[in-house]
């Protein structure tokens, strides 16, 4: 019987070649959010961006690479990007939090920014100032709820 708690960098594919571990969370995500019963995203709400899947008068979107939020899906997981903002702020990693500033991604940004305030090198009013400044809508959690938000309401599910 194979190691399952074994965990390298790759996962392996049914025919034997490698695909990167990435591509599995992605798999895991669409697999929990298709499990959340009622799952919708108003037309309004999904970025004509960002690319979507339909079915049966049902939009999901792909999952991005952060989302804010504690846990997410009937598999109560960690949204993507928690877990590791959690292991920077815990190895104290402020580097790879200011990094999260530069991201494309205004999650990721929040999630900096969330990082570094709690690290105590961002006072509150410029955390503010700074939360305020990200136009662009913020990808978020709770449960098997995914939307969208403002910056200053994405902190609030963190």
């Amino acid at each position: 019987m194979p190691n399952m708690g074994a965990r390298s960098g790759r996962a392996g594919t049914l025919d034997g070649g490698i695909c990167p571990l990435g591509m599995w969370q992605t798999v895991i995500w669409l697999a929990m959010l298709a499990g959340c019963s009622g799952l919708t995203v108003p037309e309004n709400d999904a970025p004509s961006s960002r690319p979507k899947i339909e079915r049966d008068t049902v939009a999901i979107r792909v999952v991005p690479n952060w989302v804010v939020g504690r846990i997410c899906g009937l598999a109560d997981q960690p949204p993507p990007g928690r877990t590791e903002v959690g292991n920077y702020i815990e190895n104290r990693r402020d580097d790879l939090l200011r990094q999260l500033l530069q991201d494309p991604e205004p999650a990721a940004q929040v999630y900096g920014l969330i990082g570094l305030k709690q690290l105590g090198l961002l006072p509150e009013d410029l955390f503010e100032a700074r939360i305020s400044s990200i136009s662009d809508r913020v990808e978020v959690c709770h449960s098997c709820i995914f939307t969208s938000a403002s910056a200053a309401e994405a902190v609030g599910y963190y």
